[in-house]
């Protein structure tokens, strides 16, 4: 399994999970292929961390029919405009898809997440910036 950066720019990326040992599993995975990872359990975190810094990638572990997730998805959303925004979900269907996008996701990864597919998205994602809208 490759699980490589494809850059040797250190680009932070914010890992938005609610539990802590999915996110410190994933972050370990991450940081093996050379990205900074910092992770948050709750959007009041996470938002606290967008202050701080600029990630150039959000990973959100989402609950799509839980509507507070689709508010925090709308806020992160406005607080990280320049950011790509990556939601896990348990499926990636085209309804979901659709779903993510209208509440500012870029790109859906079904859960549980394989990391060399999530590797190969965040490369091609640092590889141009965002469009803003």
């Amino acid at each position: 399994m490759r699980l490589r950066r494809e850059t040797t720019r250190v680009l932070p990326l914010l890992l938005l999970d609610p539990s802590p040992q999915s996110a410190a599993e994933l972050a370990s995975l991450l940081d093996s292929a050379g990205f900074e990872v910092v992770t948050s359990g709750d959007l009041d975190a996470a938002l606290q961390a967008l202050r701080r810094a600029f990630f150039f990638a959000l990973i959100v572990v989402a609950d799509l029919t839980d509507p507070s997730c689709l508010v925090a998805l709308a806020t992160l959303r406005r607080r990280a405009p320049r950011s790509w925004m990556i939601v896990a979900a348990p499926q990636c269907d085209a309804p979901t898809c659709d779903l993510i996008h209208r509440y500012g996701g870029d790109a859906c990864v079904v859960l549980p997440i394989a990391a060399e597919d999530l590797v190969d998205r965040l490369n091609a994602f640092q590889a141009r910036t965002r469009p803003s809208f």
